[in-house]
C-alpha cells in the first residue's frame, strides 16, 4: 500500500485532533509517536519546550501504515 496518498489527510487529522500547529506537525518523526500509550511528543513547541498530546484511537492505524511504509518503526 502506498501511504503517500494518505499523508495530507493524516496531517489534517493530526492538526485538528491533536491540537498541533502546522510546523509542529511537519516536524514529526516516527520516534515521536508512542503508539502503546496513545500519545505524541511534540518537540520544540511553544517556548521551544517539548510537550505531550494524545493520539486519538482512530489515528493509530494510519500512523502505523505511514510509518511502516517509510521505514520509521
Amino acid at each position: 500500500m502506498n501511504a503517500g496518498c494518505c499523508i495530507p489527510k493524516l496531517i489534517a487529522h493530526l492538526l485538528y485532533l491533536c491540537s498541533m500547529c502546522l510546523m509542529e506537525c511537519l516536524r514529526l518523526r516516527g520516534k515521536f509517536f508512542d503508539i502503546e500509550h496513545s500519545r505524541v511528543v511534540v518537540s520544540e513547541s511553544n517556548g521551544e519546550k517539548d510537550r505531550l498530546t494524545m493520539l486519538p484511537a482512530n489515528l493509530v492505524e494510519p500512523v502505523k501504515a505511514v510509518s511502516f511504509d517509510v521505514g520509521e518503526f
